[in-house]
């Protein structure tokens, strides 16, 4: 991904992987290459350096180097600790997990069980051929404009598209991460070598891990695509037959590769094009839609069709939810997602991160859950599980509590 970013944009950049201080949580945000990343706050750098303040002490009474000890659970309450005396009471932790590693297994074991629903996952079909779908881990190999790997635990291992394939997938998603259910969607393309899976392979996918878990782990996307003919017909049979359990459509078009053609987008206002997708979603009674705006770098407007990625269509003639992963947005479009059919609004702001705008984070998660009650809150990973290697990111460690005025762990 660093191919988005410019030679000019990299020189004023350092990898992340090479900064010198090292903490349990982010204490800035760090780019993956697809946006320019926004420089560390002051309340940043101020959790920053109160975690080596309070690990510092904690580390040498526990005979511990530095290191060990931010990499220990007593390591992660520390920081959480810090979080706190910056931002306020957001984070539920007591000093004496700071002080004991066996208290802090403790709060761990006892909070160990969250749930965790995935809901953008993928991976590729047996036969899946276009060695293209390789660049993103090539690029973390050190391919990529800096020449430098981000990922060097990769330079060694072989380039292929097996650790995009349903073994691997299967043991990234619930082997070797926390994940409880899984929502398996696709890319399409123009192209159908290069399409991930179609419908059937995907509902294929759900069956046999469903059936390996002898229980209901995983979940089905249907792919719309109104702007290309056929994908409306296809939708019957994606509902009756196969009975997947939501839509998912990207309205820039085809997204595929290092170097996509965004070929055949779409608005999702479009009464003649669109709306006839949203109206048999209704009718087939499967009507929750996940619409994929896409990601964009600073320099958006170099980007074919790129206006097709602004949310300024939100809001038309369909049911269902319509999300913006834009981290940097045209002034006339509001950065926002819109839940359908009177639905609360969530809004979605630059570099909203919880290490960044924790207050405003937590909060939201607050109201969701006086909301929602009881029902757990769906975590969206990475999409694929071993594109650069690195797995799918998780939440922290700290479990999100029910009461109002605290998350805990």
């Amino acid at each position: 991904m660093s191919h988005w970013l410019t030679p000019q944009q990299q020189r004023q950049l350092r990898r992340g992987y090479l900064k010198r201080v090292e903490t349990p949580i982010p204490t800035q945000v760090v780019s993956s290459g697809e946006c320019f990343p926004p420089r560390q706050t002051p309340q940043q750098a101020q959790v920053e350096v109160l975690i080596h303040q309070q690990a510092n002490p904690q580390a040498r009474r526990m005979g511990l180097p530095v290191h060990q000890f931010l990499r220990s659970r007593s390591g992660m309450a520390s920081a959480f600790m810090a979080m706190n005396a910056v931002h306020g009471q957001l984070f539920e932790v007591a000093p004496h997990e700071t002080e004991d590693l066996a208290a802090a297994d403790e709060q761990h074991a006892r909070t160990c069980d969250q749930f965790i629903f995935d809901v953008h996952t993928h991976h590729v079909h047996d036969d899946y051929a276009w060695e293209g779908q390789l660049w993103l881990r090539d690029a973390a190999r050190g391919n990529n404009q800096a020449g430098i790997p981000f990922n060097p635990s990769l330079v060694e291992q072989q380039l292929d598209l097996k650790y995009y394939k349903f073994d691997y997938y299967l043991k990234d998603m619930f082997f070797d991460s926390d994940t409880t259910l899984a929502l398996l969607s696709t890319s399409p393309s123009v192209d159908p070598q290069k399409t991930l899976l179609d419908d059937r392979q995907i509902t294929a996918t759900r069956d046999r891990v469903n059936q390996l878990a002898g229980t209901r782990r995983m979940f089905a996307h249907g792919v719309i695509w109104p702007s290309v003919p056929g994908y409306l017909e296809a939708m019957e049979p994606a509902a009756r037959e196969l009975k997947v359990d939501a839509w998912k459509g990207y309205t820039i078009g085809d997204v595929l590769g290092e170097t996509p053609s965004f070929e055949a987008p779409w608005r999702l206002d479009d009464p003649e094009v669109t709306w006839p997708t949203l109206q048999r979603a209704r009718d087939l009674g499967i009507p929750n839609i996940c619409i994929h705006k896409g990601v964009l770098p600073m320099d958006y407007q170099q980007v074919p069709n790129w206006e097709y990625a602004t949310v300024d269509d939100v809001g038309g003639g369909g049911s269902g939810l319509a999300g913006s992963q834009l981290p940097y947005l045209p002034r006339r479009s509001p950065n926002v997602d819109r839940c359908r059919r009177g639905q609360p609004r969530i809004r979605k702001h630059r570099s909203a991160s919880l290490d960044r705008r924790p207050r405003r984070n937590t909060g939201a998660v607050r109201c969701y859950q006086r909301v929602c009650r009881h029902r757990p809150l769906i975590w969206r990973a990475g999409d694929y599980p071993s594109a650069s290697g690195r797995g799918h990111d998780r939440p922290a460690g700290r479990r999100v509590g029910r009461r109002p005025r605290a998350l805990g762990y």
